[in-house]
């Protein structure tokens, strides 16, 4: 009778030690994965015209100002086609053939976690900044690391 009664606590104590180390080998794989998600993360926001200098500068500096933002980068519509063409130069010819660079200048903004976590208020915010063009980002990301962050 003794001898069953260890038994049974040596199997309880044993599955509740893999239980933890499984927890924890969890929890450390969704923070990398997380990590991960968040260093690609990127929202764009282009700009209807290419402005002056100085209203860049305000809108840079608006963005900025804003605690969810960890960076702000404005990219000129000559910048954006040089990195198309590094990234796909097929792609930049047959875009380009027919004359001046499509691209639009725009902001590409970097969130930091509480950004992420209040990401559909901080969108509704920026889009009341100025006339964007169009505003771009993976809705399917965001989601995916409110999930990781929940688990």
């Amino acid at each position: 009778m003794i001898d069953l009664r260890r038994l049974l606590i040596f199997a309880i104590a044993l599955m509740a030690g893999l239980a933890a180390e499984s927890l924890l080998l969890a929890r450390a794989h969704c923070g990398r994965f997380e990590r991960f998600l968040k260093e690609d993360f990127r929202v764009l926001l282009f700009l209807q015209n290419t402005p002056a200098d100085s209203q860049i500068k305000v809108l840079e500096d608006k963005l900025l100002a804003r605690p969810e933002v960890e960076e702000a980068r404005f990219v000129p519509r000559d910048e954006a086609l040089a990195a198309l063409r590094a990234e796909d130069p097929e792609l930049v010819d047959s875009v380009t053939w027919m004359g001046e660079n499509p691209l639009p200048s725009g902001f590409e903004v970097r969130l930091n976690a509480s950004g992420l976590g209040r990401f559909a208020q901080w969108l509704g915010e920026v889009r009341g900044m100025t006339d964007w063009a169009s505003i771009r980002y993976k809705p399917d990301q965001v989601r995916a690391i409110l999930q990781i962050r929940l688990y």
